[in-house]
């Protein structure tokens, strides 16, 4: 007859006493997939596309004064640093492959570094004003963390006014 201790039974006989850990070694959950470094290859390139057309796009003034150099230092030596650092296979996010969330991280961070040049204008401040405070620390994969913390800090050269409201 089958009932419940059919399926424990059964479940002994392959080898396990634990319910959810058979459960686990079914859905093949417990297998996990190396990092595909040939699909970052080519997610790295269509991030290059990406900054060499806002390249393109940006008033000269704002362009950045060697393309090549900031792709290599901002795109192709943080890869490097992730890689090496064996960051990226920690890179998950709810479920989601690490190349999805390293090209997701690494659009956002390669973006926001483009554009000092364009907040240094905007806030009419130096770029030495300008500091990436974020914690995502690249030199180790322990202080390398997913916080809401702010990436960007400017300090102006003015102090914004207090106003006091009264009721």
């Amino acid at each position: 007859m089958i009932d419940q201790n059919y399926f424990k039974e059964y479940r002994l006989s392959l080898g396990f006493t634990n319910q959810g850990k058979f459960k686990e070694f079914l859905s093949a959950k417990d297998v996990k997939a190396g990092v595909d470094y040939n699909y970052i290859s080519s997610l790295n390139e269509r991030m290059k596309k990406l900054i060499l057309k806002l390249d393109e796009v940006t008033p000269g003034i704002l362009k950045q004064v060697d393309i090549d150099s900031f792709i290599s230092d901002n795109l192709f030596d943080v890869y490097n640093k992730l890689k090496d650092n064996n960051i990226l296979p920690l890179m998950n996010n709810q479920g989601r492959r690490p190349e999805s969330v390293y090209f997701s991280w690494m659009r956002g961070y390669i973006i926001s570094v483009y554009f000092l040049n364009h907040l240094s204008y905007l806030f009419d401040v130096n770029l030495s004003n300008i500091e990436l405070i974020g914690d995502d620390s690249l030199l180790e994969k322990d202080t390398f963390k997913r916080t809401p913390k702010a990436d960007i800090e400017i300090t102006l050269k003015w102090k914004a006014p207090s106003f006091y409201y009264y009721y």
